[in-house]
């Protein structure tokens, strides 16, 4: 039985990080209060099971946002694990481990460990300093941009656990149109790592993984491990002959304290020990057998009881969401309350800081920002400012910053903003993190909700924001505003070449309604050139949709050439697809004129706020190439307008 042992115990980890069973089901992410916890093992915080998060993207995250400030909270949990356990957790409680052990299950011929291989191991340092360090603070410092470098080139936890599994949902189906080259990359990635863990024994782990280099460096006073007794040792080198990793010495940076060494010393030498404890070894008597397997069922039995509970817990009707205040036939009200856009915000209040109170219901009949931040968050640093000038742009306009609480005191946020001239209200959340899940939030900053006046959701987004971007949805919200205030002076000559503004037009939409391009100044506006018998234009359709969705503050118009199909014909076309976008029909051809348009198709076209062309072009578009055009124009501020 002792050899299966490993076994249950991955078995036991792998479902324990993944107990959100119904997430399986509903293809959805789970949202739960313990999501913010990192897991010892790699296992990715995207996976529909996935009930903790990735110490790896946590530490990218962390990174990205520390500025200078080094992000102590991740890195102690990181110490915590690997003072505590260093690679013992590679080697027992990683599902990424469990899973290359099984393929390596799979017939075939086993490349065996050599000099090379020893040399192929020190690769998952290089990866850990690149990949997961240096290119978050490269990005967060420079460019004030989250860019977890590894979760989003290589990992394979990642692609396996999160976008597979999410995929593998029918409810996910509209997802594949939004597949990309990084997904094909990674994709391509995971199957090599595949077919090369068949063949060579944890091939990621050896000489890919960088949570196994982190945790290799604790490897020598980790609490948990393999030792060896130096009286019992006869110096033969069985074990490290006979062990499938790396190792020069048993329990060094590469010894992932499987335990298998133990099996293959003649002197009994080698055990698994917890500090003084021994948890497992070969080799011992009856009494301390009956004795350790007691303790072993009691243990076990502990477990048992403790991943039950844990699968009933989070997979409880609605556990993952916020408990929302029943409205009550008194109320009248049929607007539900939440956080999610169209839903009312619940009341609440809060203490602030430098002496008064906030009261979301006194703000009633008035547009209200709330921000959530953190001194240790480089992107939130950088975008307060914006927040200070709207509030003297728009002083009817509420703006409460709220910073997080798990970390830092109230005492200290008033130290951080001693010197700062901001005129905003702030506040600090409970060490509960009650103001957090009332909004949604998590250790992922910055985040922003926009409510309107009566109280409702029009925006909550975990991203950085821009003046262009607050204002449009202000403005959006209700919130007072001239013409003046929305559109700033500008001398660019009008036309559709980069740099000038586009002139003004308006067309009838065929779902009903006018497009006005007035009407979205202080909005990025995208203009899609298409036909139906196009085929690159169909086909990327479906990225402007993926945008839509995720920048809904940007506009999209599609516009049909409308020299050969009807409006009717469009649209029955249209019927087949369910994108979210405004689509038109320029019938004598006046917009396709106005922006330089032709018989070659697609042609794309992105104003900033200002209305002033940054892209115009002839040739089909991906989703990244998207994504940077809407982030160019929502930052420009050249002085072209």
């Amino acid at each position: 039985m002792a050899k299966y042992t490993r076994k249950l115990v991955q078995l036991y980890a792998a479902l324990l990080y993944n107990a959100h069973l119904k997430g399986f089901v509903e293809g959805e992410i789970y949202q739960g209060k313990i999501k913010s916890v990192c897991v010892p093992g790699l296992n990715c915080y995207s996976c529909p099971g996935a009930i903790g998060a990735c110490p790896l993207g946590a530490l990218q995250n962390a990174l990205n946002a520390s500025g200078h400030r080094a992000p102590w909270y991740v890195l102690g949990i990181l110490m915590l694990f690997g003072l505590t356990l260093g690679r013992t957790i590679c080697g027992w409680i990683c599902p990424m481990g469990l899973i290359q052990e099984l393929l390596h299950k799979i017939p075939g011929p086993k490349i065996r460990k050599s000099r090379v291989t020893r040399v192929l191991s020190l690769l998952k340092y290089v990866i850990l300093v690149v990949f997961v360090i240096a290119i978050p603070l490269w990005y967060g410092l420079q460019h004030n941009l989250p860019m977890p470098g590894f979760c989003k080139y290589i990992c394979p936890a990642g692609t396996l656990e999160g976008a597979v599994g999410l995929l593998a949902n029918e409810e996910n189906s509209g997802l594949f149109a939004t597949l990309g080259l990084y997904f094909t990359r990674k994709w391509v990635i995971l199957v090599i790592l595949g077919l090369a863990c068949i063949f060579c024994y944890r091939a990621f782990c050896r000489f890919l993984c960088p949570l196994g280099a982190l945790y290799g460096l604790f490897n020598r006073v980790a609490l948990t491990g393999v030792r060896v007794e130096a009286g019992k040792c006869s110096g033969c080198g069985r074990c490290v002959r006979t062990c499938s990793m790396d190792v020069r010495r048993v329990g060094d940076r590469e010894c992932i304290s499987c335990g298998k060494c133990m099996h293959h010393c003649p002197g009994g030498a080698i055990s698994l020990k917890c500090g003084k404890l021994t948890l497992m070894k070969a080799e011992e008597d009856t009494a301390e057998r009956r004795k350790r397997r007691l303790w072993g069922r009691i243990a076990w039995g502990i477990a048992v009881v403790f991943l039950a509970f844990v699968l009933v817990w989070v997979n409880l009707p609605g556990e993952e969401r916020v408990p929302e205040t029943a409205v009550t036939a008194e109320d009248a009200d049929p607007v539900p309350e939440g956080y999610e856009k169209g839903q009312r915000l619940k009341n609440f209040e809060a203490d602030l800081i430098g002496g008064g109170r906030f009261s979301l219901e006194a703000c009633r009949g008035r547009v209200v920002i709330l921000n959530l931040w953190a001194t240790y968050c480089k992107p939130c640093i950088t975008e307060l400012p914006l927040f200070d000038q709207l509030k003297k742009k728009y002083p009817d306009v509420e703006i409460l910053a709220i910073h997080e609480g798990t970390i830092l005191g109230e005492a200290d946020v008033e130290a951080f903003l001693r010197d700062r001239d901001w005129d905003l209200k702030f506040t600090v959340d409970t060490t509960e993190g009650e103001l957090f899940r009332l909004v949604n939030g998590s250790s992922t900053l910055p985040q922003t909700l926009v409510l309107d006046r009566d109280g409702k959701v029009i925006y909550n987004e975990v991203r950085s924001v821009t003046m262009e971007m607050l204002e449009a949805l202000v403005i959006e919200a209700g919130a007072e505003a001239t013409e003046e205030k929305i559109l700033e002076a500008t001398d660019a000559e009008e036309g559709n070449g980069k740099g000038q503004r586009l002139p003004d037009f308006s067309m009838e939409l065929l779902k009903g309604g006018t497009f006005h391009l007035r009407d979205y100044r202080g909005r990025v506006v995208i203009l899609n050139l298409w036909a139906t018998y196009c085929k690159p234009c169909i086909a990327e359709l479906p990225y402007f949709d993926q945008l839509k969705k995720k920048y809904p503050e940007v506009e999209v118009l599609a516009v049909h050439d409308g020299t050969i199909m009807s409006a009717g014909e469009v649209s029955d076309f249209l019927k087949e697809y369910s994108w979210d976008l405004d689509f038109a029909l320029d019938s004598d051809g006046k917009v396709f004129d106005l922006v330089d348009g032709s018989s070659k198709l697609p042609q794309t076209l992105v104003l900033d706020p200002r209305g002033i062309v940054l892209y115009n072009e002839i040739r089909s578009m991906t989703s990244e190439m998207l994504e940077t055009l809407v982030l160019e124009a929502l930052g420009n501020t050249g002085e072209g307008g």
